[in-house]
């Protein structure tokens, strides 16, 4: 129903992009990751990835979806605003049967940052309360419950981070991002059908944080 190109970076050609890279995956824990950019880690293109694969998501920054696919599953949803909003739309197209692709053969050149800074508080904001609001979305309700305990957990160490490093806005969005999830919740359509796994994952790669920060992974083959 969608694909993805090679996503380089405009500023440093060699170089995958933080948006898409080469293929979007999502761990356990609704934490998005791609082959060449392992959270903030991004690796040199050597084509390594000149590919074609199924991917659980294809990046927002170079999209292209049939347009009767799109309309089908009503869009964005227009409560994120920004950021996510290409997974969530992926997410539900894979739930309905159709798969997402990524073509490794066509290379853009992606100018990052346009909308929002990488390191600006209010994407972190975005990024925390729309990977709530898709993970509600579209996981069942025990297993949604487990996830927001575990998130939870995880972001509220990374808030507590934020405080210590004196980066007071950072931990304030991450509390404000759980807190209009919360208020918003109500608004959120929750989809009904159970979601498809169509990607094989072997148990470490099911816990992103765990591999890159306890691990020290940095590229994708390492997972």
């Amino acid at each position: 129903a969608a694909v993805q190109p090679k996503i380089l970076s405009w500023k440093e050609r060699g170089a995958f992009d933080y948006a898409g890279a080469g293929g979007g995956f999502l761990d356990a824990l609704g934490y998005p990751y791609c082959r060449g950019r392992l959270w903030n880690h991004l690796e040199k293109d050597l084509g390594q990835y000149d590919d074609t694969i199924v991917v659980d998501w294809a990046s927002g920054a170079c999209l292209a979806i049939r347009g009767k696919d799109f309309f089908a599953m009503e869009g964005f949803d227009a409560h994120f605003f920004a950021h996510m909003e290409e997974i969530d739309l992926c997410w539900r197209l894979r739930k309905a049967g159709r798969k997402i692709g990524y073509l490794g053969v066509v290379p853009v050149f992606h100018q990052g940052g346009a909308t929002l800074d990488r390191a600006s508080p209010q994407k972190l904001y975005l990024n925390i309360r729309n990977s709530l609001s898709m993970l509600y979305k579209n996981e069942p309700g025990y297993r949604f419950m487990w996830i927001f305990v575990a998130k939870g957990f995880l972001e509220a160490l990374g808030a507590l981070g934020f405080l210590l490093s004196g980066k007071r806005e950072n931990a304030q969005a991450i509390m404000k991002g759980y807190a209009d999830f919360w208020r918003r919740k109500s608004l959120i359509q929750r989809q009904k059908k159970e979601p498809v796994r169509e990607i094989p994952r072997s148990g470490p790669v099911n816990f992103l944080l765990g591999n890159v920060w306890l691990l020290g992974v940095r590229r994708f083959s390492d997972l």
